[in-house]
C-alpha cells in the first residue's frame, strides 16, 4: 500500500476507505495512461517534424 493509501485507511471509516482507495487507483491509472498518450503524441509530433 502506498502512503496515501495508508493515509486514507488512517482518517476514513473502512468501508469509505476501500470506495476512496479504489477510485483513487483508477485515477492513478488514467493519469499515466494520459501521461504516455501525451508522450507518445510528442514523439509522433517530432518524427514528423525530422
Amino acid at each position: 500500500m502506498s502512503a496515501v493509501q495508508v493515509w486514507l485507511c488512517s482518517v476514513t471509516p473502512a468501508g469509505d476507505a476501500t470506495n476512496r482507495i479504489t477510485a483513487l487507483d483508477e485515477l492513478w491509472e488514467a493519469s499515466f495512461d494520459v501521461t504516455n498518450r501525451l508522450r507518445q503524441g510528442q514523439r509522433f509530433l517530432l518524427k514528423g517534424m525530422e
